[in-house]
């Protein structure tokens, strides 16, 4: 039997190129065919303008001024006034008014029937004389779809016309009381009397504008599209639609978002907002109800919204909307007591009665568990939520520092803030004393949200905390200012709690720098958090729990975090800052970390095999032995989309950037959760997240059944079990004195301005062109402009610290040491370098008289003598009749140089009073061989860089105090945030005197050598944690500095003396042989010879010479 033939195969050929594998990409070489965009905008205008023509009802003209309060904007497109475009429309003024045109004509939107019988509109403006005047049957509002701005123009050019006319009556009137007028006068007199006539032609008629009316009933007859539309300007080329008017009308058909997405696609900055889902849901369903109170605010501005979309945005929206579920509940039309009743059980509760307490807590409880079925219309609080929100900004603000504390600084004003906004809504919702429930139904429902208010805003005794104001516009401000203020602790680096719920936050816009997934931190976090599989239910309910915890310890522990992660940030390796550092970064692991990547991406291929029965992102029931495993559990990165075809473009950088961000943060992570503060917040999320996770069967180490509800974060860390339970660290800290709390915050906050004052500086002259050590952009700062840097710096750091301590002590007079009360503000300057091509002077032989210049090694060559200046060393003593003479290395070695004069010598000077000595101004650092203030300083001169000397990166630190003629500083101490507080004049330096701004007895400073978990919090005391605990605001200045990497091991790191450094006046523009007196004038210096300088040793250990002043 023959054998059988083998099927063809029936597929397309791949196309082959020049190696051996082929390539599965087709062109597609089919003739290109015409196809309609699937959203064109010029067509669905064209339809609608079709449509709107369709409800014109004719045109008529309207004494506009005289009709002027009868109008009403805003009804379909609630912009505001742009006052650039009223000043064009007043100048067009000035040129003619033309007010019967098509294009000038107000559009309004009436009832036909409301119009006078009998009056016949005109069809259009062919005609102005036939145009009829609009005359309506009643005085109601008339709803304007646009012409606000000729309006408002009109009224003021109108305005500056009778202003005018006034004037110009007043002048006349003068010269008519004249008894003798002169010529000139009576030609002024009639030229004014025609510029009067003038005016009076403008002014009459001048309210007659033309007005086009539209049928209300035929415009709303299918909703108001059709009267949105009419109010766009998006046809006027003049005055387009902003992108405040283009998000208001997106969030008004919210149902179309998706599409809104696709057609504003290339607005990068509105693109940016229509992706967030939470803001967009928060402003088109809660604030857009609230009324105008919330649309003229920034949270309906399209550039702050892209701004703060970063990090605390996610949060910010969660919080916002449980203020409003809040108003929610209190408007509910479930039964309630009236308020009456309920003023009466807080009364008894109060006096001790406790059948009124029983009552009262059931009440509260029945607002707090109101069902959404129960809610009521938050609309009705438009009316009534500006005035509320100015009682709270009025009343509150002074402290705002002590918001929702259960202290007599916070619940004072509130008691007083609650009876305003108590009489407010009796007085608008028209319920007086005389009121009595069951008369009307509307007053029954408004009386027991009355009712409600009263009870929300009483204090419970049984709470730790009292309650926060009424949702309004002072309340967004401060929860976004206490979100910003711990910014750094909610996200750790530039934002560390986001991190720990995801892996890939630093490093997918390296990877994906077009993609929205991961705009904002915080909202990536709350993503993460509601669709992790472990949880029984996928509602807001995890996301709450995170919150609440966050913002109740908003002072405590996350500002704990937010210090902690200011001074690791300065010590950490920084992450790789593009798509290649990472590649870079990764190729250099080791090869057990890059076997435990490659496990993951064979994870992540057997998940989206076709063979899987089940592609399911939920990874907590594979192995846990790959590191990084439950970081694809929890990410926002959707691993399993198919349209990630590309191995290794979608997935293996990807998971390059997880494998280099675990082994991130295990360097400081691990000692970071050992601190009782820190490990409290990470316990108390874990705790709160737990109940919420769905029970797990497993058998134990003894084989028993056992039922487990735990959550586990992605980076699989533990806490010790020996920490103290974090009721007790509550305890503790809610015994924390008060006054110590304020101190701590007031230092701080003065801190903060002197520290981003003195780093904007530091980055403005770093980022100078003339700063640099060469021309190439990758250049050093010369050291030149360093050391003079330095000392500015550090001279300004010390004033500042005299100026905050005075100040809080409120004692000009207040004594100040140096070596005491000088505070690190860790300001960083950026490495420089010596130019191996420039010679510096030497030491000046005048600066200690007592001690002989160095000598001079000289050699000829080629008939010429090069001076070479020799610096003193211990065991050496310098001949004292040898000048220091340096000269410039020469490009030709046979060509002779002469030798320079003698260096001038400054003249003798008084030595005048300072209020700080130098030597006390600049303490010693402690070292043997420095001398005290009170001994004289050895010279010594600069030695020349010899001509194959590369040039060496210095690395400055700007946080010693430099001793008097030495290059070694001493160390100041170090500074950490606190809580920050309304300032008190109570407060006491004698109070201050034990605050230990050095929060860093957490860190090792060995990260070689890591502590042991079991035995760090063994010899702990609770008291000593709570004492050391530093709150406030952040550390971290606003603007990063210059260095953005720290030095190379083989770099030498030099403290440079700015008071001898020779580098630091040649920069300054001071000369070595000059001296500083009075307000800084130059004193020119006659050059000395040697003989003189002998003569006058004698004399130069009685007078002083006049130091630079620093």
């Amino acid at each position: 039997m023959p054998p059988r033939r083998t099927a063809k195969a029936t597929g397309k050929k791949r196309a082959t190129t020049g190696d051996e594998e082929g390539s599965d990409l087709h062109l597609d070489m089919r003739p290109i065919v015409a196809q309609a965009p699937k959203i064109d905008p010029g067509k669905e205008t064209q339809k609608l303008d079709s449509q709107v023509s369709k409800c014109k009802a004719g045109v008529a003209w309207i004494d506009i001024l005289a009709t002027i309060n009868t109008f009403k904007f805003g009804t379909y497109n609630d912009r505001s006034e742009n006052e650039a475009e009223t000043v064009k429309l007043m100048g067009s003024f000035k040129g003619g008014i033309v007010p019967m045109k098509d294009s000038s004509a107000i559009p309004i939107i009436i009832n036909l029937k409301r119009i006078k019988p009998g009056l016949t509109l005109a069809p259009d403006f062919t005609n102005p004389e036939e145009v009829p005047q609009l005359e309506l049957s009643d005085g109601n509002e008339i709803i304007v779809a646009s012409g606000q701005h000729r309006l408002a123009a009109l009224k003021r050019y109108h305005g500056g016309l009778k202003d005018e006319l006034t004037a110009l009556t007043k002048k006349c009137a003068k010269i008519k009381e004249l008894k003798h007028s002169s010529q000139d006068r009576i030609d002024s007199y009639n030229a004014m009397r025609l510029e009067m006539s003038e005016i009076l032609g403008q002014l009459e008629g001048i309210g007659k504008w033309g007005v086009t009316v539209y049928n209300e009933v035929k415009l709303l007859e299918k909703g108001d599209t059709l009267a949105t539309h009419l109010s766009r300007n998006s046809t006027l080329h003049e005055y387009k639609e902003t992108e405040e008017e283009v998000l208001m009308m997106i969030l008004k058909e919210i149902k179309k978002l998706n599409e809104m997405r696709v057609l504003h696609a290339k607005n990068a900055r509105l693109q940016k907002v229509l992706q967030q889902d939470g803001v967009c849901m928060l402003l088109a369903t809660r604030f857009l109800r609230l009324g105008p109170h919330f649309r003229r605010r920034h949270e309906f501005k399209v550039t702050w919204l892209a701004k703060a979309i970063d990090v605390n945005m996610g949060l910010y929206v969660l919080l916002a909307d449980m203020r409003c579920t809040l108003l929610c509940k209190l408007a509910s039309k479930k039964a309630f007591p009236s308020y009456k009743d309920v003023n009466s059980l807080l009364t008894k509760a109060k006096a001790g009665d406790a059948a009124a307490a029983i009552k009262v807590k059931a009440l509260r409880e029945s607002i707090a568990d109101c069902e959404p079925k129960d809610e009521g219309d938050l609309s009705m609080w438009a009316e009534v939520i500006s005035a509320i929100d100015t009682h709270a900004a009025t009343t509150l603000e002074a402290v705002s520092g002590f918001m929702e504390e259960m202290s007599p600084t916070y619940v004072s004003p509130l008691s007083t803030y609650r009876d305003q906004v108590i009489k407010t809504l009796q007085q608008k919702w028209g319920l007086s004393s005389r009121f009595e429930a069951g008369e009307n139904e509307i007053l029954d429902h408004q009386d027991s949200v009355v009712a409600r208010v009263l009870l929300q805003l009483t204090p419970d005794d049984t709470t730790a905390q009292a309650p926060a104001p009424l949702l309004g516009g002072f309340t967004l401000d401060y929860i976004w200012s206490c979100l910003t203020r711990v910014q750094l602790g909610i996200g750790e680096n530039m934002t560390h709690t986001c991190r720990w719920f995801e892996a890939l936050l630093d490093n997918w816009h390296k990877i994906h720098p077009k993609s929205h997934l991961m705009d904002d931190w915080s909202t990536v976090m709350l993503s993460n958090i509601k669709k992790d599989p472990r949880f029984a239910s996928s509602d807001d309910g995890q996301a709450s729990v995170i919150t609440n915890i966050i913002w109740t310890h908003r002072n405590s522990f996350v500002m704990r975090l937010n210090n902690m992660m200011v001074q690791i940030d300065r010590r950490q390796e920084k992450r790789p800052v593009d798509k290649k550092g990472i590649d870079n970064t990764y190729a250099n692991l080791p090869d057990a970390q890059l076997t435990i990547s490659e496990a993951l991406i064979e994870l992540i291929l057997a998940k989206r095999s076709k063979s899987a029965h089940v592609q399911s992102r939920d990874l907590t029931n594979e192995p846990l032995s790959v590191a990084g495993t439950l970081a694809l559990h929890v990410t926002a990165w959707d691993w399993l989309n198919p349209g990630l075809k590309n191995k290794a473009r979608d997935i293996e950088e990807c998971v390059k950037a997880i494998t280099l961000e675990r082994l991130h943060m295990m360097k400081y992570r691990p000692k970071m959760l050992d601190d009782v503060l820190v490990g409290t917040l990470r316990g108390l999320l874990e705790a709160g997240l737990s109940k919420c996770v769905r029970p797990k069967e497993t058998i134990n180490n003894r084989g028993q059944l056992q039922t487990v509800q735990e959550f586990v974060f992605w980076d699989s860390l533990t806490l010790d079990d020996k920490r103290p339970p974090p009721e007790d660290v509550i305890a503790e800290l809610k015994n924390m004195p008060a006054n110590t709390q304020q101190r701590h915050g007031e230092r701080l906050s003065l801190e903060s301005i002197d520290r981003d004052a003195l780093t904007k500086l530091v980055n403005y002259v770093g980022n100078l062109a003339c700063a640099q050590a060469s021309t190439d952009p990758n250049s050093l700062m010369s050291v030149d402009v360093a050391e003079p840097l330095l000392a500015l710096v550090t001279g300004l750091a010390l004033n500042s610290a005299r100026l905050r301590m005075r100040a809080l002590a409120n004692d000009q007079k207040r004594h100040f040491d140096v070596s005491k009360d000088v505070d690190d503000l860790h300001i960083e300057l950026p490495p420089s370098a010596k130019d191996k091509f420039t010679t510096y002077p030497p030491e000046d032989v005048d600066d200690v008289p007592d001690v002989p210049a160095p000598a001079v090694k000289g050699a000829r060559k080629g008939g010429a003598r090069t001076s070479v200046p020799v610096t003193d060393s211990p065991g050496q003593s310098p001949t004292p009749d040898t000048q220091p003479n340096v000269q410039p290395t020469s490009s030709n070695p046979g060509t002779p140089r002469p030798i320079p004069k003698p260096r001038p010598i400054p003249r003798k000077q008084q030595h005048q009073p300072s209020p700080l000595p130098l030597s006390e101004a600049l303490p010693p650092s402690g070292h043997d061989d420095i001398p005290s203030p009170s001994q004289p300083t050895s010279s010594t001169v600069v030695p020349v860089d010899s001509p194959d000397r590369d040039i060496t990166p210095v690395q400055h630190t700007v946080g010693t105090v430099p001793s008097t003629g030495n290059t070694t500083a001493t160390p100041m101490p170090d500074v950490l945030g606190t809580l920050p507080s309304a300032i008190n004049s109570n407060i006491s330096v004698d109070n201050m005197r034990d605050f230990g701004p050095s929060d860093t007895d957490w860190y090792n400073e060995d990260d070689s050598q890591t502590p042991d978990p079991g035995t760090q919090q063994s010899d702990i005391d609770m008291p000593d944690i709570v004492d050391s605990l530093a709150y406030g605001t952040p550390t971290q200045p606003l603007s990063q500095p210059v260095v953005s990497s720290p030095p190379m091991p083989e770099q030498s790191t030099v403290i440079p003396d700015p008071s001898s450094s020779k580098h630091a006046r040649a920069t300054t523009g001071a000369s070595s042989a000059s001296s500083t007196s009075g307000r800084g004038s130059h004193t020119k210096k006659k050059p000395r010879t040697n003989d003189a300088l002998a003569q006058e040793e004698d004399e130069e250990d009685e007078e002083d010479i006049i130091q630079p002043n620093i």
